[in-house]
Parts: C-alpha cells; sequence; structure tokens
C-alpha cells in the first residue's frame, strides 16, 4: 500500500472540517505493514492458528528479514 493510499482511506469519509484522519485498529495496522513488508503474498503455512499466533508468526518473519539496523533511517528532508 502506497502512503498516499494510506492517507486517502484514512480521510475519505471524514468531514471536511477535521483534522484527525480515521483511526486505524491494531490488527488492521499490522496487516498493512505486514504486506508492505512480506508482500501480498505472505501466508502462514503448515498449521491452523488464530490471528494472535498469525501475528506472531510474522512478526518473527519481519524481524527475521530485517534485523535491527537493517533499514536506514531517512532524512527529514526526505519525508515528505
Amino acid at each position: 500500500m502506497k502512503k498516499e493510499d494510506f492517507a486517502k482511506k484514512c480521510f475519505e469519509n471524514r468531514p471536511w472540517d477535521e483534522m484527525l484522519p480515521d483511526g486505524t485498529n491494531a490488527q488492521e495496522g499490522l496487516e498493512i505493514l505486514i504486506k508492505h513488508f512480506l508482500g501480498y503474498e505472505y501466508i502462514v503455512t503448515g498449521y491452523s492458528c488464530g490471528a494472535t499466533q498469525w501475528n506472531s508468526e510474522a512478526i518473527y518473519a519481519v524481524l527475521n528479514r530485517y534485523p535491527e539496523g537493517s533499514i536506514r533511517k531517512i532524512p527529514k528532508e526526505k519525508h515528505r
């Protein structure tokens, strides 16, 4: 998901005079980040599991693929 698509989703049903976007629940937010870091095709295979177990497997996969310090910080002027 591109940042523009996420922003559009957050603001699409907001009245024009409200500054804050709609909230994103924790599970939806985690699923967006999993798709971003692991890809849309990521699935946990081999056994059936609930959402919290799936979350744990996905978080482990992200931490394994992107060890601490492997993602460079973007300079402030590049954020926009």
